[in-house]
């Protein structure tokens, strides 16, 4: 499946929350030429992107303290 720019529900500098529909929240790390899945987020709705958005904060935080 093939996704749009409208489904990224959240970004920072370097991951990304996709809305999956029915399926919840993907969380990526975003790449040159392609994106790595960091986890799978099961809840829709607020609940769901919360986790995504919460998901995506934590790995860019550790992405940080690496730099």
């Amino acid at each position: 499946m093939s996704y749009k720019e409208k489904d990224i529900a959240y970004e920072t500098p370097n991951f990304r929350a996709l809305n999956k529909g029915t399926k919840g929240f993907g969380v990526y790390k975003t790449g040159i030429t392609h994106s790595t899945r960091y986890g799978i987020i099961g809840h829709t709705g607020e609940d769901g992107l919360a986790r995504a958005i919460a998901q995506c904060d934590y790995q860019q935080a550790k992405e940080n303290k690496n730099v």
